[in-house]
């Protein structure tokens, strides 16, 4: 009798062995498919940050470029601000002469003075 207890302890050993293996083998399996998912996951980061890192680069290029062509803009009109300051004092200067001349003209028409800048 004694022996076929031993049996029966060792058949629940061997089983409870059993489902230990098969727990661990379930287990395994879940790690590693974990694994997997953490590696896949990892991969899918490295490419997002290269792909922001080109990103970045782009936007990098085209704000310098931008700033190229600000600064030409801001030249230019720079430029235009210093040509239009010298058209004004030139136009003042005409519009003076213009006026000294309409003056003479009239002094002229109305006879008060001769060539040579007498009256009469």
């Amino acid at each position: 009798m004694l022996n076929a207890e031993i049996e029966k302890t060792l058949k629940k050993i061997a089983d409870t062995q059993l489902v230990h293996a098969r727990l661990m083998e379930t287990n395994d399996r879940k790690w590693d498919k974990r694994f997997e998912g953490l590696q896949s996951l990892a991969e899918n980061h490295e490419r997002r940050v290269e792909n922001l890192e080109q990103a970045a680069e782009h936007l990098h290029r085209a704000t310098e470029k931008l700033w190229r062509v600000a600064e030409t803009h801001e030249r230019r009109l720079d430029d235009g601000a210093r040509r239009t300051a010298t058209l004004e004092d030139q136009v003042r200067t005409t519009l003076a002469s213009i006026d000294r001349l309409i003056k003479m003209l009239e002094d002229f028409a109305k006879g008060r003075k001769r060539e040579n800048g007498r009256r009469k």
